[in-house]
């Protein structure tokens, strides 16, 4: 390795010694530097400091003895301007441009020069630049020598040592582009699935990040691939907009489950709420008023038999063809009408439903109590048939008529079944308001273990319990049902995975209890009994003196306002409309446009840094 200074700035420069005695271009200034012959010679180079100032003329004998020896040529010599070759190989004089292969090179050594002792400065050629030979040319003509790889001088930045060859500038490519894009929109599309079931229950203000969405992909697009170029930002809107147009699509789905899911809880709940007479008016006026489709109208007529005739729903002709939609359908449009009504528009409904239809028994309990009030009364002559009363009125007390089932088809079962209700709705019309409360009386006067009324038999249990009324071996199923029915607390008293556990004997102890407090609840007036139950209720904040149904029924109309604030029919398309509208059209635009400019900007920024 020869180590030396630059003649012009005075770089310090390492090369091979094969470059020994060459002409080289500083890669530091540029201009042209003649390597030392030796790298003895290289330590022996004046400095600036020490060629500025004047030396004293040394002895002869010293003079002679220091002054450099001639130096042969190692570079071909141009026949045209003398000029020395900067490399052997070169098909033309750098220097006046002639063609070497003119004439030939001489082989034998030519006659040495004498190097001066003064730096050769390089001198400035006017000629225009060329590239002999794929040699690249420097603004001074000289050649550049890409051997040279210097430890003390930071290489060129526009050439490869390496290599021998210029270095290409950095430019975006396809593939990076590409990558970019798929890698933006991929990201994109993980948000706009979050946001679009976030969006699915804010609304408007959930809506609004769609533009967020936009500048996401215009971010991870611009910062990957560093291109500002017309089409590839176009590429990235148009991803932007598929990554929005992704969330939009999962909002709707989100929205179809929610409304089917919700639809059809409302659908398995309304088949265990029972109607009212208020429901079942409205039903009938719609009926007549021509409001429901045909279906609908159907299911609409069969209920209404049903309810008055005091019959399931199950048992009339036809409803087992009727679609679960149309029955559906109907209780939401009965259950929307039935809440717009005010108090005193329930009351003469039900005004007009009893004067319309005397039939009707507003409790399914009545129906038992008639049946009993004609078994007293001797009025059932058909022995099946009075057997069929009686094996019902057991029922009813936890009684089971073995005997009875068992020697009895389901067909004869189904006649009596139907002569029974014909003879129990005629002779309720025939009878006053008071002959029926009578009769209802008696019917649980006779059969003590009959609680019809839950919510009143358990606040008069209660306030039972408290005097300590309650005989002493029923104390323990007294507390058992207060804790399960009232306080809504575990009971591990009715452990029924236990093995050891006697569900006969509990029910045997239940039905015990039941006649010790109807009997005491039976002697009080029907106001008495209303104050009671408004006490329990505040004694219990936690207990709803209300049946199951008519709990579940509130839990409906709920649903009913959630799905109607989501304003979709529970379909696919119909979900996809709600997600459609002229605000939602705005934040999609600044998505895209906001798409645009951010991957343009910082494509532009980014190719800037590339290629310094």
């Amino acid at each position: 390795m020869i180590k030396f200074r630059c003649s012009g700035c005075q770089k310090a420069i390492g090369v091979n010694e094969k470059y020994a005695g060459r002409l080289i271009k500083c890669p530091a200034c540029q201009d042209a530097t003649r390597v030392p012959a030796s790298a003895e010679s290289s330590a022996a180079q004046p400095t600036p400091a020490t060629s500025a100032a004047p030396a004293a003329s040394p002895p002869a004998a010293m003079a002679a003895t220091s002054a450099p020896a001639p130096r042969a040529s190692v570079n071909p010599i141009c026949p045209s301007c003398s000029s020395e070759l900067f490399n052997p190989s070169d098909p033309m004089c750098g220097i006046c441009g002639h063609l070497m292969e003119q004439a030939p090179i001489a082989s034998a050594p030519i006659t040495p020069r004498p190097v001066q002792a003064t730096p050769v400065m390089a001198t400035a050629v006017s000629a225009t630049p060329v590239v002999p030979g794929g040699v690249p040319v420097a603004e001074t003509g000289l050649p550049v020598n890409p051997a040279i790889a210097s430890p003390y001088a930071k290489p060129a930045d526009n050439y490869d040592p390496s290599a021998g060859l210029p270095a290409k500038t950095s430019e975006p490519t396809t593939g990076r582009s590409v990558g970019a894009w798929i890698a933006a929109v991929g990201v994109g599309m993980f948000f706009a699935l979050i946001w679009g079931v976030i969006a699915s229950f804010t609304g408007v203000v959930g809506q609004m990040f769609a533009w967020a969405i936009g500048a996401i992909v215009g971010c991870i697009a611009g910062l990957i691939a560093r291109n500002p170029s017309i089409p590839f930002c176009l590429a990235t809107t148009a991803g932007a907009l598929l990554a929005m147009l992704f969330g939009r699509l999962v909002s709707a789905w989100v929205i179809m489950i929610a409304v089917s899911g919700m639809s059809s809880i409302q659908q398995f709940g309304n088949s265990f709420i029972p109607d009212t007479g208020v429901t079942i008016g409205v039903m009938e006026e719609m009926v007549n008023n021509g409001e429901l489709e045909a279906e609908e109208k159907d299911v609409a007529e069969m209920k209404v038999e049903a309810f008055f005739s005091n019959q399931e729903i199950h048992a009339i002709d036809g409803y087992d063809v009727t679609s679960d939609e149309a029955e559906l359908e109907l209780d939401r449009k009965v259950r929307a009408a039935v809440k717009e009504m005010t108090d005193e528009q329930k009351q003469a409904m039900l005004e007009k439903v009893r004067t319309e239809h005397p039939e009707w028994m507003e409790h399914d309990w009545h129906f038992e109590a008639v049946v009993d009030s004609m078994i007293q009364a001797n009025e059932i002559e058909d022995a099946g048939l009075l057997e069929h009363a009686h094996s019902k009125m057991a029922a009813i007390e936890g009684d089971y008529d073995k005997d009875y089932f068992t020697n009895t088809t389901e067909s004869q079962m189904d006649e009596r079944e139907e002569k029974l209700r014909e003879m129990v709705m005629e002779k309720y019309v025939a009878m006053d308001e008071q002959q029926r409360l009578d009769a209802i009386k008696q019917a649980r006067l006779n059969h003590l273990k009959w609680a019809p009324v839950n919510h009143e038999y358990l606040a008069m249990l209660d306030a039972m319990y408290e005097t300590d009324d309650i005989p002493a071996e029923l104390k323990g199923t007294a507390k058992s049902t207060i804790n399960l029915e009232l306080k809504r607390s575990y009971d591990d008293s009715y452990d029924f995975e236990d093995e050891n556990f006697d569900f006969e004997k509990m029910q045997k102890m239940q039905h015990e209890l039941k006649a010790v407090v109807n009997e005491e609840l039976l002697k009080l007036e029907q106001d008495e009994i209303d104050k009671m139950v408004t006490a329990t209720k505040k004694k219990y904040p936690y207990w709803t003196p209300v049946t199951t149904f008519e709990g579940f029924e509130g839990f409906a109309d709920g649903l009913d306002d959630t799905i109607a604030s989501f304003g979709s029919d529970g379909t696919f398309w119909g979900s996809l409309k709600t997600r459609f509208k002229m605000l939602d059209f705005v934040w999609l635009t600044l998505g895209m446009i906001s798409a645009f400019a951010i991957v343009f900007t910082l494509g532009q920024s980014g190719k800037e840094k590339l290629t310094k």
